[in-house]
């Protein structure tokens, strides 16, 4: 009877540590999902900004391909041009010289003043000489007509030319707005790079707290976040992809300690959690 009373007063006496105990346990068991909400949160974020990556990657090789267009077509256009230029200088040196020949026909038709004393002693000359006038007229006719016609066609060249122009400074413009909105896309790029490159670094820290301080085991209970268990006697392993805890009941006061500083930023490692991939 009376070590009975002893049992019950030695137990009644660590009532207060294992009440401690149970409060450190629920606390480490509330911060740790906590955790996982985070980490989740944390994986879909991830996800949204590579499924926006993807999609500025693709936006970027359209209009790469848009901007190959436009310069083949400012190509095509530039060259059109050249050509255009080349027979706008023949046309014009060929006006020119037609418009001497034209002139030269001119000083041609003019007739020398009649000569009736040489009319009389050489009738066969002024008929060679009318004959050749005669000719004359006609063939400054016909060039005169192939003037008008080159003139025409001159004034079409150029009208041309300044429609070719007016196309190539259009494309042009249209080449520079592609290549600002391809700069904006790889600064966006280069944005998202940076961030995902933060979150791959936030997991990798996440990963690596368990070096640093250790695993703090859960004893009894299962982690409520996961979505299946496997029994173990020895060991509670929960799902693969998920973190195995138990309670340390011999250092409860030093792990609740180590987890609030992990929570508040204070310690050099952060988290107590293990990750078993």
């Amino acid at each position: 009877m009376e070590g009975f009373n002893e049992l019950k007063l030695g137990i009644k006496d660590k009532l207060p540590i294992l009440k401690q105990m149970r409060q450190e346990y629920q606390r480490c068991d509330c911060d740790e999902r906590k955790l996982w909400m985070e980490i989740k949160k944390l994986k879909q974020r991830e996800r949204k900004m590579l499924q926006d990556a993807r999609m500025i990657q693709n936006q970027l090789s359209f209009s790469k391909h848009e901007r190959y267009k436009l310069e083949i077509q400012a190509a095509e256009a530039t060259h059109h041009s050249c050509i255009n230029v080349k027979l706008r200088a023949t046309f014009g040196k060929a006006q020119l010289e037609f418009d001497g020949l034209g002139k030269l026909d001119s000083d041609l038709m003019v007739l020398r003043p009649y000569s009736p004393h040489k009319a009389q002693t050489n009738v066969a000359e002024n008929e060679i000489q009318i004959q050749v006038n005669t000719s004359a007229a006609n063939k400054g006719t016909a060039m005169s007509s192939s003037s008008q016609d080159l003139r025409l066609e001159n004034h079409a060249l150029r009208a041309l030319m300044e429609v070719q122009e007016t196309t190539i400074t259009g494309l042009n413009e249209k080449i520079e707005a592609q290549q600002t909105t391809i700069t904006g896309l790889n600064e966006k790029t280069e944005a998202q790079e940076t961030t995902i490159t933060s979150l791959n670094k936030n997991f990798c820290g996440l990963s690596s707290l368990d070096k640093l301080h250790g695993r703090l085991p859960l004893a009894n209970e299962r982690n409520p976040m996961l979505s299946e268990e496997i029994d173990d006697p020895e060991n509670h392993n929960f799902t693969a992809g998920a973190q195995e805890t138990r309670i340390n009941t011999q250092s409860g006061e030093h792990a609740s300690h180590t987890l609030t500083n992990a929570l508040t930023g204070k310690g050099s490692g952060g988290m107590i959690l293990e990750s078993k991939f």
